[in-house]
């Protein structure tokens, strides 16, 4: 999937490929890491992890 978002100042990412990558590599692809490199708030880690299955 080649979803490439245009930024403001021209460059252009594939959020959606660095997602893949993440899920094939595991943490060495971070995404944290990608959000940073790009200029993003990313803010504080959440205080308590999210219980997505119960």
């Amino acid at each position: 999937m080649n979803i490439a978002l245009e930024r403001p100042d021209g460059r252009r990412i594939w959020p959606v490929q660095r997602v893949m990558k993440r899920f094939s590599n595991g943490s060495e692809d971070s995404l944290v890491a990608y959000g940073v490199a790009l200029g993003l708030d990313i803010g504080a880690r959440p205080a308590k992890p999210r219980r997505w299955f119960r």
